[in-house]
């Protein structure tokens, strides 16, 4: 194997491809801190949790391929959540994400609301997370949404119903990053 060792790499200056350094096809760059690729949905599947345990969000799934088994996999996600209680005390719920379905929830959120007056509350909520996670793999992975009802009436997610935010759509979107 040889080395090239370069100051700078510059590419034409006029021609089709000015002002580009072209990799070709088949071939990888790999550079620290690189966005190697990109994976996203987004989904108004409405889901509605009434029970205290985790359960899956409708079309909030995602399966990435790592590139390599050294990469990080930023993970961000936007839900359109609403939390309801009827009559009075605390309204709680909790969100989180799975990877390839296991039962542990990496980064686990809350939201919370209390009705002073005991009548009721319905608090609709925009909810964005991200977190770097570490896979160590090359397999595919699949990412899913959870939610969990705590304490209330009902947990619901692209329920809003309104036309300002938030919005009756939630995504996630996965991010490879070379290490």
């Amino acid at each position: 194997m040889s080395t090239l060792i370069v100051e700078n790499l510059k590419g034409p200056t006029t021609g089709a491809n000015a002002n580009k350094i072209i990799v070709p096809s088949g071939q990888t760059l790999q550079a620290a801190g690189h966005v190697i690729q990109v994976k996203d949905v987004t989904t108004t599947t409405k889901t509605r949790v009434d029970t205290a345990a985790w359960h899956a969000a409708g079309g909030l799934s995602l399966n990435i391929t790592p590139k390599f088994a050294t990469s990080k996999i930023l993970v961000s996600y936007f839900l359109s959540v609403r939390t309801y209680r009827s009559g009075s005390h605390d309204s709680q719920s909790r969100f989180g994400i799975s990877r390839d379905g296991g039962t542990t929830i990496l980064m686990p959120t809350q939201t919370r609301s209390y009705d002073y007056g005991g009548s009721g509350i319905i608090v609709n909520n925009g909810l964005a997370k991200s977190f770097l996670d570490s896979p160590n793999t090359t397999s595919q992975i699949t990412y899913q949404v959870y939610l969990y009802h705590y304490l209330g009436t009902n947990t619901e997610i692209n329920t809003y119903g309104g036309n300002t935010p938030p919005t009756d759509e939630s995504s996630i979107v996965l991010m490879e990053i070379a290490q």
